[in-house]
């Protein structure tokens, strides 16, 4: 099972652990108190992820475009001690994804706190 991961070479990823500012996005701060496992595979599900597995506190999950049917990889991986949610996205094919990826991670992201909030 794949953990979060950092971008490397490639030009179309996003991740929590990057420092670099264009392929960075910022964590969520999860109580252990919440059901974790719940609230992501909930969120995953409404945004149509594909192949979702989950192992130890990690999620991995497949996207596909509609119209070029290009796959991105997504993983999530939830930080008991630091009690941090890390994600990251990225397309497995293209040079170009018209941002698709930072995309999906606003919206994961957005869903989870509004979920949280509820």
């Amino acid at each position: 099972m794949k953990k979060v991961f950092l971008c490397g070479d490639s030009p179309n990823c996003v991740s929590t652990l990057e420092s670099r500012p264009a392929f960075k996005i910022e964590s969520i701060a999860l109580k252990n108190t919440l059901d974790v496992k719940k609230l992501v595979e909930s969120v995953l599900k409404q945004m149509k992820a594909k192949q979702i597995t989950h192992e130890d506190h990690t999620w991995n999950c497949v996207f596909e475009s509609e119209f070029f049917k290009f796959k991105d990889v997504m993983a999530i991986s939830y930080d008991l001690v630091e009690q941090q949610l890390n994600f990251s996205s990225k397309s497995l094919k293209g040079f170009y994804d018209f941002k698709a990826n930072l995309k999906r991670l606003k919206r994961f992201r957005s869903d989870i706190q509004k979920l949280i909030q509820i």
